[in-house]
């Protein structure tokens, strides 16, 4: 393979005009504020992507659109479901709670079901 491969791969990436990340990422921040706007107003992303592409303001697709909405528009979720980790009760050691006996709560008269993981011999017949 000579130099007329390189020299054929090199017009071919110049035909093709390859975007970079980076361009689609400085499109979509142009825009930004106006889909933030828009997302106050009411309406979906999925229309907002729509009208964005057929006005040919923005050429990403719907995922990565998605994606800058979520990291550039949105604010950051708090608390601990938006690190993905379940809650605990400040003070009881892990699994405290999950064994009960069985009694109900006066203080709301419901009764429910507690998980004793070492049950008494007399309730396994």
């Amino acid at each position: 393979m000579g130099s007329n491969y390189v020299d054929d791969l090199e017009a071919w990436v110049k035909a093709k005009a390859i975007k970079k990340p980076d361009a689609n990422l400085a499109a979509f921040l142009v825009v930004r504020d106006m889909v933030k706007a828009r997302l106050d107003e009411g309406y979906s992303a999925t229309i907002i992507h729509g009208f964005l592409r057929a006005g040919q303001h923005i050429d990403i697709c719907y995922d990565t659109f998605l994606k800058y909405v979520h990291r550039y528009v949105q604010p950051p979720r708090k608390g601990p479901k938006a690190r993905g980790k379940t809650t605990r009760t400040v003070g009881h050691a892990p699994g405290a709670g999950i064994a009960g006996t069985g009694k109900r709560d006066s203080s709301s008269g419901i009764v429910g079901f507690t998980f004793n993981p070492n049950p008494k011999r007399e309730d396994l017949i």
